[in-house]
């Protein structure tokens, strides 16, 4: 095996930090695979272009779809371009990410002569329950689909959901952890907490609350900032937001809760403000793993999540420190239950920072989960066998 292609739209947000970070490890831990990379710049960041090059200077091929997430025109030129890729570089396997890409790649494998394809959604569309034509739609492309190669699920509820609602056998579902670099998110010293603090502006005294995630409807910020909203202006604590719309939203809040909360557009380096914090909350309708709540935790906060798909992981294996409020996906607005969580966290004892760490260096830490996934691509460039009993092995527990 030689050359792995990863498929990737969008080229922001979590899917593409997981890419990233994907490759990076296959480059340092595995350097006898060469990383050929179709992405999308339509939905790009900042960090895109440099990760393109990156991928050239290594000798991998690149290929820009120029799609969009939904269904459009553009889709047949990206199709025609990345089969001439495929034949034109032999991948032993193809490595799709998120819908737009995992139905490109899996149309090209119904045709004879391609290589094995391996699917992971970062979430199905609809795991947010948005209950319209949309989520029908989607769920009925996923169905399809996801009888063509194997499907790699990042959380115990995304593969449920897979099973009971798209109604895929549990041969096509590969169920293995996103993964946490345990070095890079960890516990902070006194001393790292005030320069994380210093270093982004923020008061260096008080409790700190944060979240990191961009403004969409399956995060649910309403109820976090009508919260917020609520709590901030008499609080002696503040709170600080990492993602896209998060100056928005704060525009939003009233200007005495305004002088409380702090927001950052964009942070290349999340952990500096897990650093700096002593609780984190995320009170998502859904999540397809939930990136930033498992850094915090490592990262020995104490945090207030949802109990929502992807996040109740946590849940099941037992994790501490963690309050929880109700699914809102099922619930409805929970903006009350947020404000009696965080008054709970703001005046009540702060967890153990180094409670989590032994479950997380069990179940999280990336290099490992990442090696699975190796021993995926290894196997399927050898045998092209899509039986899934060959993995159970390597399977996070379910």
């Amino acid at each position: 095996m030689s050359h792995i292609l990863m498929v990737s739209e969008p080229g922001c947000y979590g899917v593409f930090v997981y890419v990233r970070n994907l490759v990076r490890h296959l480059w340092h831990h595995h350097p006898d695979l060469v990383i050929d990379l179709a992405y999308s710049s339509r939905r790009g960041c900042e960090d895109l272009a440099p990760f393109v090059a990156e991928i050239e200077a290594r000798g991998g091929e690149t290929l820009d779809l120029q799609v969009a997430n939904g269904p459009e025109p553009a889709d047949l030129g990206a199709l025609l371009g990345l089969h001439r890729l495929i034949r034109r570089r032999r991948p032993a396997v193809v490595h799709a990410h998120s819908s737009k890409a995992g139905v490109l790649a899996r149309l090209l494998r119904l045709l004879p002569g391609m290589p094995p394809v391996i699917y992971t959604p970062h979430g199905y569309y609809g795991m947010s329950m948005h209950e319209g034509r949309k989520d029908i739609f989607f769920n009925a492309i996923e169905s399809v689909f996801g009888h063509v190669g194997i499907t790699h699920n990042v959380s115990i509820h995304e593969r449920q959901f897979a099973h009971r609602t798209l109604h895929l056998p549990w041969r096509r579902l590969l169920l293995v952890f996103s993964g946490i670099d345990l070095e890079t998110f960890r516990p902070a010293t006194a001393e790292e907490k005030r320069d994380a603090r210093e270093a982004l502006g923020l008061p260096l005294e008080g409790r700190l609350l944060v979240t990191v995630g961009r403004d969409a409807y399956e995060k649910n910020y309403a109820d976090l900032y009508a919260a917020l909203d609520q709590l901030l202006p008499e609080a002696d604590w503040h709170f600080a937001h990492a993602g896209g719309g998060s100056v928005e939203l704060r525009e939003g809040l009233r200007p005495a809760a305004r002088e409380r909360a702090y927001a950052f557009k964009f942070l290349d380096a999340p952990e500096i403000l897990y650093r700096a914090a002593d609780g984190f909350v995320l009170v998502s309708r859904s999540e397809a793993f939930g990136l930033s709540a498992y850094e915090a935790v490592a990262c020995g906060l104490t945090i207030i999540l949802s109990a929502t798909t992807g996040l109740l992981s946590l849940a099941r294996l037992g994790l501490p420190n963690v309050h929880w409020v109700p699914n809102p996906a099922e619930a409805g607005n929970i903006s009350q239950a947020v404000v009696e969580a965080i008054i709970q966290w703001a005046e009540g004892p702060l967890g153990d920072p180094q409670a989590a760490q032994p479950e997380m260096r069990q179940w999280f830490e990336f290099r490992m989960q990442f090696d699975k996934l190796v021993h995926v691509y290894r196997h399927l460039a050898k045998s092209q066998s899509l039986d899934i009993g060959a993995f159970e092995d390597i399977s996070s527990p379910s």
